[in-house]
């Protein structure tokens, strides 16, 4: 894609009519002089691998790659940052600040978003007039209906002001003549789901608490946690991880208290790419220190998806303190 001049230039920006800018996938860049004429604005993540300046002077003084074409996409580059700058100068040229949620337009940020969600739906087929459905039972299938899926992966991985689950939305909003029934149906997931708002930190807000510790001299946990987090999802990246305090290595203790939403068996899936151990109460329930087989999680650096089955009743705290459900992990990414 990032070497198809047809594609980028033909079909993206002839034919559809695109006037921004074009930015490869990370690391989703292959070549210099391929993806320069094929009309690629800028290789992403920096700093660049392919666009070096010796690389240019190689690839203009054997006339591989022509100066005007370089003209052309740093044109469009210097375009558009001036476009954005206009659209939003109180931005642009504000002074730095924290980012912060975002509550106080929530009834406006609500309302536009029902509005690109429903402008996005469309309905195949009516037959018999069915919608909208005004009496009866209703049946909900599908993981996804009690699913949060309010964000997208990498770089789009936020935390939102609030959300609700389509099944949320439906039970609140539905008229009084409906019966709404639902069930899981067929789980098409490559891995567990998330945990969700049945798991809540010690002051009972949604999420799990996150308390970090520096390494010992002897390897072994310090006595008092470094800094304390309180995390939404139950997955942790630690890319760009860094607190004061820590070294190189340290252990990270997540904390979270479990409110069975239904009576029978749950299951708890875990994977890192270091070591963990994994809580239920005081039982340890996972020992993952070896790091001897990998999985296919964090693009196959992540250890073997490991399984716990808990027998639980509807509303019973079943996982409580002192110990609560616990993950330890140690320089590590987990999901």
């Amino acid at each position: 894609m990032a070497e198809s001049k047809e594609l980028l230039e033909g079909v993206l920006r002839k034919e559809w009519g695109h006037e921004g800018i074009v930015i490869s996938d990370w690391y989703g860049t292959y070549s210099s002089g391929e993806a320069l004429n094929a009309g690629l604005d800028i290789e992403f993540p920096g700093p660049t691998r392919w666009r070096q300046k010796t690389h240019f002077d190689y690839l203009l003084q054997v006339h591989k790659v022509e100066p005007r074409q370089i003209d052309i996409l740093v044109t469009r580059v210097l375009q558009w940052i001036q476009k954005m700058v206009k659209g939003s100068p109180e931005l642009t040229y504000a002074k730095d600040k924290l980012e912060k949620t975002r509550w106080e337009d929530k009834e406006s940020d609500a309302k536009l978003v029902r509005q690109i969600v429903t402008s996005g739906i469309t309905l195949l087929k009516n037959e018999g007039d069915i919608l909208p459905v005004k009496k009866g039972r209703v049946a909900i299938i599908g993981p996804n209906a009690k699913a949060k899926v309010f964000t997208g992966g990498g770089s789009a991985r936020l935390q939102p002001a609030w959300s609700s689950t389509p099944w949320e939305g439906m039970v609140s909003e539905k008229p009084d003549g409906i019966e709404l029934e639902y069930s899981v149906g067929t789980l098409t997931a490559k891995y567990y789901p998330l945990l969700d708002e049945n798991f809540t930190c010690s002051d009972g807000s949604v999420g799990f608490d996150g308390w970090h510790y520096a390494v010992t001299e002897d390897g072994g946990q310090a006595t008092e946690p470094v800094g304390h987090d309180q995390l939404y999802r139950s997955e942790l990246r630690f890319n760009n991880f860094a607190r004061k305090g820590l070294g190189e290595h340290w252990y990270t203790e997540l904390k979270t208290t479990f409110t069975s939403p239904i009576t029978g068996v749950y299951e708890f899936e875990c994977t890192a790419t270091g070591k963990y151990r994994f809580w239920i109460d005081d039982k340890l329930e996972i020992e993952e220190v070896d790091y001897e087989e990998k999985g296919t999680a964090f693009y196959g650096n992540g250890t073997k998806e490991r399984v716990v089955k808990l027998n639980v009743e509807k509303g019973k705290v079943s996982i409580r303190p002192p110990r609560r459900l616990t993950v330890e992990i140690r320089n590590s990414i987990l999901a």
